[in-house]
């Protein structure tokens, strides 16, 4: 109330006298009024000044003749696991193809005419190809396939894609062999009472697959089962022996005999696979 007072005094240019007061009080109060005034000032610069550089200073968007777009953070890509197991939240397409390899382990059952009834065998391939896209795979192989009293090596062409995920997580897969393979006898398993062929041949060689690969980082791990089909065929030469003039016995001719195999089995593999 006092300072509204002296404002409005000042305001109006009154003369302020105090006839009532000594001249020693006259000038003390006069001296409270100067710097009350001083004061006054200060602070009413020291307010204005800030105030007016925020306004100097503030930009004004909608007068301003550039568009300034927000930039978002960048997201970091990721396999969402823990919420769906086939989700690939990756960010990339991987148009990129990427080399990958695979060793696979595994049983053969069945037979086509076995006494003992059906067999069980071991056998083993490894692929070596190129990831394309997130879903596609294509590779060349080669393996080692065991029967009663044969053995084959299989060298095919070999695709597979990804019906259920991506190679970023875990997936349900289809896969197909395509190839040739190389025969020859095993006599330790024969079961041709030792009557080894003469000569063997391998022939057409295919394969169906599906299984569920899991992934670890860099590292997955597939069970697989379908059916694999060998075409072999064995070739054998028994001399025809006729009594000779002397009393022994010389070779004739020969018989030759051809046996046509159709190797199909079911398989069931164990897969380790890089990338």
């Amino acid at each position: 109330m006092f300072a509204e007072g002296l404002d409005a005094v000042f305001a109006e240019g009154a003369e302020f006298r105090c006839d009532f007061l000594p001249h020693r009080e006259s000038l003390r109060l006069n001296g409270f009024l100067l710097t009350y005034l001083h004061m006054k000032n200060f602070l009413s610069l020291t307010l204005a000044l800030p105030l007016s550089c925020t306004l100097l200073f503030a930009q004004d968007f909608e007068s301003d003749s550039l568009y300034y777009t927000p930039i978002p953070r960048p997201h970091v890509a990721t396999v969402e696991n823990n919420v769906r197991i086939f989700r690939d939240t990756t960010a990339r397409n991987g148009v990129h193809p990427k080399y990958y390899f695979d060793v696979a382990i595994g049983m053969l059952a069945g037979c086509a005419d076995c006494p003992g009834g059906s067999e069980f065998t071991f056998t083993t391939s490894t692929t070596h190809g190129v990831v394309l896209g997130k879903k596609v795979r294509a590779g060349l192989g080669v393996g080692l396939d065991t029967y009663h009293g044969l053995k084959t090596m299989p060298m095919f062409l070999s695709a597979g894609y990804d019906i259920i995920g991506t190679r970023n997580t875990h997936a349900i897969f289809v896969q197909g062999q395509f190839g040739w393979c190389l025969a020859w006898f095993d006599s330790s398993t024969s079961s041709f009472l030792g009557l080894a062929p003469t000569e063997e041949k391998g022939g057409v060689m295919f394969a169906a697959l599906a299984g569920y690969r899991i992934k670890y980082h860099n590292l997955r791990i597939a069970i697989s089962t379908g059916f694999k089909h060998q075409s072999v065929q064995l070739i054998h030469d028994t001399p025809v022996w006729v009594p000779s003039d002397d009393g022994g016995f010389v070779e004739e001719r020969t018989n030759r005999r051809t046996v046509d195999m159709d190797l199909g089995r079911a398989v069931v593999n164990l897969v380790f696979s890089w990338r």
